[in-house]
């Protein structure tokens, strides 16, 4: 679980996540366009 990191693991992991989420919805709605 994300609670058990420490504090800078934990908002290392939010980022990454986050960017993973970006990338996706990013690339869903290209292809949602096209």
């Amino acid at each position: 679980m994300i609670l058990s990191l420490p504090r800078y693991a934990r908002g290392k992991e939010v980022r990454r996540r986050g960017y993973a989420r970006y990338r996706f919805l990013k690339g869903f709605k290209v292809s949602l366009r096209g």
